[in-house]
C-alpha cells in the first residue's frame, strides 16, 4: 500500500538533499582553494609550478591506473554471475566516474542504465553487484583507515593490525557469502526466516520472488575464494597507487608528506567519493582537507595539505576526462536513451 504523495515528497526531499550536498561540495572546494592560495603556501605553489614534468605527469598516470584498477574490480566481481566483456565494463566505469562530478548521482544512474539496457543485466543484479563491490572495498578500507588513525605511523604493529584486519574481514566476507550463496544458501535463509518468525511477516514469500533471486546474486559473486582474493589484492593495489599519488603530489609541491599519511589520505579519498550524497566535485578535496585540519600531520600545515589535495583532484579530473571520453566513444550512451522502440529504430 502506498501513501498518496509520499513517494513524490520523498523524491523532492532527496533532490533537495542532493542539491544542498552539491553546493556544499562547491563551498568545500572554494574553501580548499582559498587555503591553498594563502601567502604562507607561496613556497609550495612556487615549487609546484617549477616541478619536473614527470612528477605532475606521474600523478595523472597513477590516476589513470587507479581508474583502470577500479574498472577491473567491477569486472571481476560480476564475473561469477554474469561475465561481461572487459573493455565494456572499463568503458562504462569511465563514463560513470566522469559523470560522478555532476549532482543528483547521475553517474550512478548512468551505470544502471548502461548495464541494464546495453548488457541486459537486471537492475536488482546491478544493485547486488554494487553492494558486493562496496563490501569488498570496506574489507580493505576499514582496517587500514582504523589502523592508520590509531597508529599514525607505519610500524610492525600497523602492519600486523592492518594486514591482519584485512585478512580477517576477507575471510569473514567469503564465509558469509559461501554460507548463503546458491540454492543451499536460500534454503538456509528459509530456515532462519522460519525459526525467527520473520517468515510469517512476508520474508518467506519474498525469498521466493524473482526480485530476491536477482539480489541474491550478490552472495554468489563473493562465494568463490579466488574472486574474493583477487578483489582484496586489487583493492590493496589501488590503495598503494592512490597513496603514491599523494606522495608524488607532495614531492611536486615540496611538502613533506609521509607514507602513513598518504595511505590514510588514500582511504579517506575513496570513502568520501562513495558516501557523497551528490556529485563528488569538491567533496574529496575539501573533505580531505577538513579531515587533515582535525589531525596533527607532522611537518604539514592544513594549507599545504590543501595544495596536495588539489593537485591530486586536478590530476584525477584529467584522468577521468581521458578515460571517460574514450568510454563515451565505446558505449555511445545516447543510443540507450528513450523507449525500447525508439532505441531499436535508432
Amino acid at each position: 500500500m502506498t501513501i498518496p504523495g509520499f513517494s513524490n515528497s520523498t523524491s523532492y526531499l532527496k533532490r533537495i538533499i542532493q542539491g544542498v550536498a552539491f553546493l556544499a561540495g562547491i563551498a568545500l572546494l572554494v574553501w580548499c582553494v582559498s587555503l591553498a592560495l594563502k601567502p604562507e603556501n607561496h613556497d609550495a605553489l612556487t615549487k609546484l609550478a617549477d616541478a619536473p614534468w614527470w612528477q605532475s605527469g606521474g600523478v595523472v598516470a597513477l590516476s589513470i591506473l587507479s581508474l583502470l584498477i577500479n574498472g577491473a574490480l567491477f569486472w571481476i566481481t560480476l564475473r561469477p554471475v554474469r561475465p561481461l566483456p572487459f573493455i565494456s565494463v572499463q568503458a562504462t566505469n569511465g563514463v560513470a566516474t566522469l559523470l560522478n562530478y555532476l549532482p543528483f548521482k547521475i553517474g550512478l544512474a548512468a551505470r544502471f542504465v548502461i548495464h541494464n539496457r546495453r548488457d541486459k543485466v537486471p537492475l536488482l543484479t546491478i544493485a547486488a553487484w554494487l553492494a558486493a563491490g562496496a563490501v569488498g572495498a570496506l574489507a580493505v578500507f576499514v582496517p587500514l583507515t582504523a589502523t592508520s588513525v590509531w597508529r599514525r605511523t607505519i610500524d610492525p604493529i600497523w602492519a600486523i593490525t592492518g594486514i591482519g584486519g584485512i585478512l580477517l574481514c576477507a575471510l569473514t566476507l567469503w564465509l558469509v557469502a559461501r554460507l548463503f550463496a546458491h540454492s543451499q544458501g536460500i534454503t538456509r535463509l528459509h530456515v532462519i526466516a522460519r525459526r525467527t518468525g520473520l517468515g510469517h511477516l512476508g520474508l518467506s514469500w519474498f525469498l521466493r520472488t524473482s526480485a530476491f533471486g536477482h539480489l541474491h546474486h550478490g552472495f554468489a559473486m563473493l562465494a568463490g575464494w579466488r574472486t574474493v582474493a583477487a578483489i582484496i589484492v586489487m583493492r590493496c593495489c589501488d590503495v598503494a597507487v592512490s597513496a603514491a599519488r599523494f606522495k608524488l603530489a607532495s614531492l611536486a609541491a615540496g611538502v613533506d608528506l609521509h607514507w602513513d599519511t598518504a595511505i590514510l589520505a588514500a582511504c579517506v579519498h575513496f570513502v568520501l567519493g562513495v558516501v557523497s550524497p551528490s556529485g563528488q566535485l569538491g567533496m574529496r578535496e575539501g573533505g580531505m582537507t577538513w579531515f587533515a585540519s582535525l589531525l596533527t600531520i607532522p611537518g604539514v600545515t592544513t594549507g599545504e595539505f590543501a595544495v596536495v589535495a588539489l593537485v591530486v583532484g586536478g590530476a584525477e579530473l584529467l584522468a577521468n576526462l581521458f578515460i571517460g571520453s574514450l568510454g563515451f566513444i565505446v558505449i555511445k550512451p545516447w543510443r540507450l536513451l528513450g523507449s525500447r522502440d525508439e532505441r531499436q529504430t535508432s
